[in-house]
């Protein structure tokens, strides 16, 4: 094996400290041996867009998943795993109709130059060995796919403790792929690090990533000759108040609706319709008459931090509390998949979130320095020459050589 990849979703640089602090961490051992940086995650810096632009060195308008929520014409798409979700469904949507497929991944590139590759992430195209994968040969890939029947009956009903459960079933399905399979590359993805960090304190994230490092040390007796980067795709925000935008339109005589459901939905019909990345939220004007007078409004309200309408910043500015935020803005409305950002594009700042769905205590995905930064770890490396998560993946090829 040449190259693992460990991405820890949604970690931050005091959690990756955390772990380096303590003496008996397998992660921590590597992480005192690594060179680390931060890097700038996507914008906006949701799960889907972020890994998206990891593993093809793509924007994403230009690879399609510019976010975990967005508009595909008269259709929206909630990418979202849990009992109530057809996965199978989703994920291949997710990668052969969202993913632009004339954008190759990481592991079909590789693929091409001769390499095996592994994932265990929900986007998987082009690898050898991929869990899960529902469009492979059952008897044969069986033990791998099974990952989703058991955390779909798990991971939302029992809390951290059930949740970390399923992470050290992540983790013992990389070490069994590593044994069998013997794959030049691995992704390992962690997910549910994020759901942690969204729904519990900072104390919870370091219990459960402490619990969760003792399944790890079996896995790197395997990987001691291979590189290893252990990463994050985006950072995190306390959000104690939430911004009821629905309302706030409401009294301007405008309605609006925040979207709800999962997987692919038919649009409602509303007068504004409102999906939430974290705290960066796509609005869908029905008439491109009332986009000037919702735009008004949403720069009246104190805790809006940016309002961008077709790419142009129309309320708030950049400083460097927002790293690279006009190149990210770019990245997001200036290509091919442009459209799916819907109308207007509203960030909250720190602190704020829009109260729509869900409870979670901490959100992600503005252009704030808080959500955008990113750890970025390699052992063996004596200068790590990464900025952004586009470099990163240039980085990733060059490590294997291609």
């Amino acid at each position: 094996m040449e190259l693992l990849c460990i991405i820890l979703d949604g970690m931050t640089r005091k959690v990756f400290d955390y772990l380096k602090s303590i003496k008996n961490s397998a992660l921590g051992e590597i992480l005192r041996s690594a060179t680390g940086v931060e890097i700038v995650s996507t914008f906006p810096s949701e799960t889907a867009a972020a890994n998206a632009t990891l593993l093809t060195g793509k924007a994403p308008s230009e690879h399609g998943l510019v976010g975990n929520e967005f508009f595909i014409n008269s259709k929206f798409l909630r990418i979202s795993f849990d009992i109530r979700t057809d996965a199978p469904s989703l994920l291949h949507f997710v990668n052969y109709s969202c993913l632009d497929i004339n954008t190759p991944t990481i592991f079909e590139i590789m693929e091409e130059k001769g390499l095996k590759t592994a994932v265990i992430h929900a986007i998987y195209r082009g690898a050898s060995v991929a869990a899960p994968d529902f469009f492979v040969d059952k008897e044969k890939k069986w033990e791998y796919r099974r990952i989703f029947a058991t955390f779909l009956m798990r991971y939302l009903v029992l809390g951290a403790r059930g949740i970390n459960k399923m992470n050290k079933f992540v983790v013992e399905l990389a070490t069994k792929i590593i044994i069998t399979e013997d794959p030049d590359f691995l992704v390992l993805w962690i997910p549910f690090m994020d759901k942690i960090a969204h729904d519990y304190d900072f104390d919870t994230s370091l219990q459960t990533l402490t619990d969760l490092d003792k399944s790890f040390k079996k896995l790197l007796e395997f990987v001691r000759n291979c590189k290893v980067v252990i990463m994050s795709d985006h950072g995190h925000s306390h959000t104690p108040k939430k911004v009821d935008l629905a309302k706030e339109l409401l009294k301007e005589g405008i309605k609006a609706r925040y979207i709800s459901g999962r997987g692919i939905l038919q649009l409602p019909t509303a007068d504004v319709l409102i999906s939430q990345n974290g705290r960066a939220v796509f609005m869908k004007c029905n008439d491109e008459s009332i986009a000037e007078r919702v735009i008004s409004i949403l720069r009246r309200i104190p805790d809006v931090d940016q309002v961008i309408y077709r790419g142009e910043l129309r309320k708030g500015y950049f400083d460097d509390q927002y790293p690279l935020a006009t190149e990210r803005l770019e990245d997001l409305t200036a290509g091919k998949y442009s459209s799916r950002v819907g109308d207007i594009i509203v960030t909250f700042k720190p602190g704020s979130t829009i109260k729509g769905r869900g409870k979670s205590i901490n959100q992600h995905s503005s252009m704030h320095v808080a959500d955008s930064l990113a750890p970025f770890y390699v052992l063996g490396a004596d200068n790590v020459k990464v900025r952004t998560m586009k470099d990163a993946f240039y980085y990733l090829l060059k490590l294997v050589e291609v």
